[in-house]
């Protein structure tokens, strides 16, 4: 997978309830799911990427209204932007 490639880390989960899985994770990248409420529930940040689903996109409006940034290819994701999104949005 695309994710994968961007560290051996990332890893896909099989199993494990949400809460579990959430408080293994350092970023939890998501489509059109309202996990990622549950998941920024928990204090993980989130990213959401259209490609994970066949849902519209921004189905559920999470990158409209600030709720997570958009991560629109693995090959693209910059990391590093993450703390200023999250610091600017949840002050």
């Amino acid at each position: 997978s695309g994710l994968r490639r961007l560290d051996p880390a990332v890893r896909l989960s099989h199993g494990a309830t949400l809460l579990e899985d959430a408080e293994a994770c350092d970023l939890v990248i998501v489509g059109n799911t309202t996990a990622l409420l549950e998941v920024l529930k928990y204090g993980i940040p989130a990213v959401y990427c259209s490609a994970l689903d066949r849902q519209p996109y921004d189905y559920n409006h999470f990158v409209r209204d600030g709720l997570a940034p958009e991560m629109k290819s693995a090959d693209a994701f910059e990391p590093s932007s993450l703390p200023d999104f999250f610091d600017a949005v949840w002050e």
